[in-house]
Formats: C-alpha cells, sequence, structure tokens
C-alpha cells in the first residue's frame, strides 16, 4: 500500500472498531496529525498515521541473489531502531502541533508493510518500550521475559504527549499502553482498550502476571550492567542476564518440480 492507501485502511480499522472517523484537513505551514476518531460515548482520539517497508535496496540484493540460484541469509538485531525513532518523534510531533482537540488520547498507527512486516512490528515495540530479553539463570528452565523500559524508549522520550500506538502486522493488531504518560489511567479505562483487550500490550498487566519486568527509577539506560542490577534487586533474581536477540533468515528458491 501506498501512504493514501495505509490511510484509508487505518480509516477503516478503527471504524470497524467502532469509532467515528474523519479526515484532519492539512494546514498551510503547520504540521497536523491524520484522523480525529471518537466514540459514541463522546472519549476522542488523535491519530497519526505512520508505515514501515522494505529497504527496496535490501530487496533487490535478495531477489538478484535468489535468481542466480544463491542462498540469501540475513541477520537482523530485534531490538531498538534510530530509524524507527525518528518515525516515531516525526508522528508525535505531528500529534502535539494540533491543540483543537485538547482532551483527545494521542496515538500512533504504525503500519508494517512488505516481507518483513513482522521483523518490523518487533522492532516497533523493542524502539517504544526499550525492550531486551532477560533469562533468569538461576530458574531450572532457564526463564525468559521481556524487560520493558530496559534501555531508551519512546515511550519515555515522549511520555507527556503520547498516550500509546496502535501496530498493525500481517493482520495482527496490538494496542501497546504508554504506561509512563500521565493520562494511562483514564487511557485504560476508554472503550478503544475494551475493544483492542485481545491484542493489548500493557507492561503493568504483564509484570503483574509474572510475564514481564519493569526497570523503573532514575537509572542510565546506556549502562546494561547497572541496568541488569537494578533488575536484579528489584525482583530477588541474583542471575539474571540480558541477551541482545538477532532475527535470522535463511532463503533459497528451488525450481519446482514439473
Amino acid at each position: 500500500m501506498d501512504d493514501r492507501e495505509v490511510k484509508e485502511f487505518a480509516k477503516e480499522a478503527l471504524r470497524h472498531f467502532g469509532l467515528q472517523v474523519e479526515d484532519i484537513p492539512p494546514q498551510p505551514g503547520r504540521k497536523t496529525p491524520d484522523l480525529l476518531g471518537r466514540f459514541a460515548e463522546g472519549e476522542t482520539f488523535l491519530f497519526e498515521v505512520k508505515a514501515k517497508r522494505d529497504d527496496p535496496d535490501q530487496v533487490e540484493e535478495e531477489e538478484r541473489a535468489l535468481d542466480q540460484g544463491e542462498a540469501y541469509s540475513r541477520s537482523i538485531p530485534t531490538g531498538s531502531r534510530n530509524t524507527l525513532s525518528g518515525i516515531i518523534s516525526d508522528g508525535v510531533e505531528q500529534l502535539v502541533s494540533y491543540l483543537e482537540v485538547g482532551d483527545a488520547f494521542r496515538l500512533l498507527w504504525l503500519q508494517c508493510e512488505g516481507r518483513e512486516a513482522a521483523d518490523h512490528r518487533r522492532r516497533f515495540q523493542s524502539t517504544l518500550f526499550g525492550i531486551q530479553e532477560i533469562i533468569d539463570m538461576d530458574d531450572a528452565t532457564h526463564d525468559s521475559r521481556y524487560c520493558y523500559y530496559f534501555g531508551n524508549s519512546e515511550f519515555f522520550r515522549h511520555r507527556e504527549t503520547l498516550d500509546g500506538a496502535i501496530i498493525f502486522a500481517n493482520d495482527e493488531i496490538q494496542l501497546c499502553v504508554n504506561t509512563l504518560s500521565p493520562r494511562v489511567e483514564g487511557f485504560r479505562r476508554s472503550k478503544l482498550v475494551q475493544v483492542l483487550a485481545a491484542g493489548l500490550c500493557d507492561p503493568d498487566a504483564l509484570e503483574a502476571r509474572g510475564e514481564g519486568y519493569i526497570v523503573d527509577g532514575d537509572i542510565d539506560r546506556r549502562d546494561k550492567n547497572l541496568v541488569i542490577g537494578h533488575l536484579a534487586a528489584k525482583y530477588n533474581r541474583p542471575r539474571l542476564i540480558f541477551i541482545d536477540m538477532k532475527h535470522h533468515t535463511v532463503k533459497m528458491r528451488v525450481p519446482r518440480s514439473e
């Protein structure tokens, strides 16, 4: 989809969830978000729509290798990405510039396109939440959980202005809650959270269920050993370690049998 098609898709999807959605007209010399949504009960939401697509140079390189009968392999970190930080920050700038609806919740619609849509989704999550995978070496099963706000995160950077993000990839939708927003409790009570509950990512709820860790407090996120020490003390798990995960893929085109 091109940008116009992505915006129209987001609009129809939000309408499917029960919102009354309208375009926000562009204003000369001023940035504006894309969509204004309201539930009949009166809750109001601003949405800026962004898309992440595959790198065309990488796609061309892959196709060239496959056409020549070669195996094509890639190894990509699943963590936070500067490119995605830029996309998120640009979207937030458009959201905060629109003051006509002062009580609206502000969200990004992040659409992941292409062959690597699932990878884009994981990296958007990591960039929003500063996610790091943590393993407990004292656990017999080497329990593995995501830790939220382990590293620098866009939700922390934009905590005063961004209430959440909807990530869409491969026909799956997830609503990510910015638990650092001062409006988080009101947002959790909103109808949008209720209708998207099946695809909700709320770190506080994950922590409460023993399915995730959270780093809180004024800690230098650039020092991973300091952060892991904070987690070990907070959760009384002295042998936690962090792992920088990568996604490995190998592709080869096999001729179809006659």
